[in-house]
């Protein structure tokens, strides 16, 4: 849906409202074009001269008919402070004719709509604004701008869309079709012009699809309102002057593309915001095998500690760990800190890995926090490995007797590892002490187990993100046609299928190697580009009915349309709208 708006000022569109409040109702100064006020932030309790932007928003372009009559309109009178109001007439008229109001609403004509006698209240009390395009203005001693400062605030154009025209916007970034972007932002850009900015200069709305001399204009259908709208989606606060804080983590701008045929186009935008530097100036430091840390985190102990693993039913020795620990007041000062030492979280009766703390605090507040592991139970612990990432069941045995315990450890897990045994023809691991009564079986310890599987040696036939048994990515991609080694049997992980790559914990999804079986539904061509054709295993075209098999995801290409990959190194793909 597009929304057009003539801001007052040039920055207006990144000023508006950040949190609009429900409307305290439909105000109709006109019979032709009924407006709906959205209120602003509170005003600052003080005032030099802040910029005051109230616009009008025409929200329903896209679906505009044509010979409609303005009340069909959906208007916003916004501002991002107070609460507007018209108190004069909402008009329409032809850009081409300003002189004249409209009563009928012509597809392909442009049109503005003019709002008379505005005037906003909930302001400061006798508080000075920067009214943008009328200069400074003063509210009275209620906190309002009153008809004897009103103005008129006007949209921006819009084009009745005429379905006549041919043509399908679309978002390019440097002329080749995209389907989504990201933008990162720097110092300084974490509001809404800068982002509105960076994505007017990255990426491009086009019209395809057109014909000669009966093509549609294609253009974003308001940036700035995008922009907003997603940040309130993304759950972030946006003050009177367009500025948001860094979330958490990246958010997502939806965008939107309109062209005067009335069609739209929509697409995501990743956006990661700057996320200024922390300020540890003030924090202890307290350094550690040479180290100075200044801030709180995990760190990693020294082989060679004396603290770093402890045998089951042991103490810990807070007092090594604190002497291995120094503490400063800052980074400023040198004046020595006492360290603290918190092991409460360790029990030593069972053989694992547990978090220990050390902490500095200064007079002036300030903490300093280190984690971490201490190792209770044998040096240089094994890792638990399972072929299809499910947990190691743990054993016990009575003379050759063995029982499952009905507990397990699950895949990935670090165990200390002692003898083995072999009963029935299995080899099974002890674990977590020289004394225990619990076992793995040995194939399980360090992916050492046999690979339970052929080892088939193919092609990657769509590019695949390696996955780890948890189905987290392990930053590992293999390219197309790409030949790797894998074990021939699915394996799930969360509901999806993988491929498991022969001696690594690495999953590949199945769909990317062996591919997915469709039926045609349609008879398909196969092409290599967007306008060229090619064959497949000696053949220009496909029928209806046929059995196929397909590569990963689909592919957009330059026309617009999705595609299938069936076969390569060679380009060959089928239509997405043909198979299913």
């Amino acid at each position: 849906m597009k929304r057009n708006s003539r801001i007052i000022s040039a920055a207006a569109a990144a000023l508006l409202a950040v949190s609009p409040v429900v409307s305290t109702g439909v105000v109709s100064a006109s019979s032709t074009v009924a407006v709906t006020p959205e209120n602003g932030a509170t005003a600052p309790s003080t005032t030099t001269k802040q910029e005051l932007n109230v616009s009008l928003l025409v929200n329903n372009v896209s679906s505009i008919a044509n010979n409609s009559q303005p009340s069909s309109l959906s208007v916003s009178l916004v501002s991002n402070y107070g609460t507007p109001k018209v108190n004069g007439k909402v008009t329409v008229y032809d850009v081409k004719d300003p002189s004249t109001t409209v009563s009928t609403l012509k597809a392909g004509h442009t049109y503005k709509v003019k709002a008379t006698q505005v005037t906003v209240s909930g302001l400061t009390a006798n508080g000075v604004y920067a009214l943008s395009g009328h200069g400074d203005v003063t509210a009275d001693n209620y906190g309002n701008i009153n008809s004897n400062l009103s103005f008129t605030v006007e949209s921006d154009e819009f084009t009745v869309p005429d379905a006549s025209l041919t043509g399908t916007p679309f978002f390019t970034e440097n002329g080749a079709t995209v389907t989504s972007g990201s933008i990162t932002l720097s110092k300084g850009e974490n509001n809404v012009s800068s982002l509105v900015s960076a994505i007017n200069k990255k990426y491009k709305v086009s019209i395809q699809g057109t014909s000669q001399g009966n093509a549609a204009t294609a253009s974003w259908s308001n940036l700035a309102s995008d922009v907003r709208s997603s940040l309130t989606a993304a759950g972030m606060t946006v003050d009177s002057k367009g500025n948001f804080n860094a979330p958490a983590a990246p958010f997502t701008v939806t965008v939107n593309a309109y062209a005067t045929n009335g069609k739209t186009a929509q697409m995501p935008i990743t956006v990661t915001a700057y996320n200024a530097p922390a300020d540890y100036s003030n924090n202890p430091v307290i350094t550690y095998n040479g180290v100075k840390y200044n801030h709180t985190q995990t760190i990693n102990l020294a082989e060679n500690a004396s603290f770093n693993y402890i045998p089951v039913g042991s103490a810990v020795n807070t007092t090594a760990i604190a002497q291995a620990f120094s503490a400063a007041f800052s980074g400023t000062s040198t004046v020595s800190l006492p360290v603290s030492v918190d092991a409460s979280k360790v029990n030593t009766a069972v053989a694992g890995s547990y978090p220990v703390t050390v902490t500095a605090k200064n007079a002036n507040g300030y903490t300093t926090t280190l984690t971490f592991n201490l190792t209770v139970g044998a040096k240089a612990p094994k890792t638990i490995q399972t072929s299809d990432g499910s947990a190691a069941p743990i054993y016990s045995f009575n003379g050759n007797a063995v029982s499952n315990t009905g507990r397990t450890i699950a895949n990935g897990t670090k165990v200390a590892t002692f003898k083995t045994i072999t009963v029935n023809g299995v080899s099974y691991t002890q674990i977590n002490s020289a004394t225990s009564n619990e076992y793995v079986e040995t194939k399980f310890v360090n992916g050492s187990q046999a690979e339970d599987g052929d080892i088939v040696t193919g092609p990657v036939m769509h590019e695949s993100i390696a996955y780890d048994s948890k189905g987290n990515s392990t930053g590992v991609v293999y390219k197309d046609y790409e030949t790797i080694k894998y074990v021939n049997k699915v394996v799930k992980i969360n509901g999806k299928t993988y491929y498991k790559i022969a001696g690594k914990d690495q999953y590949v999804r199945v769909t990317n190697i062996t591919g997915t079986p469709r039926k045609l539904t349609h008879n398909s061509y196969i092409y290599r580009t967007s306008t060229k054709r090619t064959t497949f295993k000696g053949r220009w075209k496909l029928y209806r009915g046929e059995k196929i098999v397909t590569y990963g995801g689909s592919y957009t290409f330059k026309n617009g349309k999705t595609y299938f990959r069936i076969g390569g190194p060679a380009k060959q793909y089928i239509r997405v709208a043909n198979v299913r």
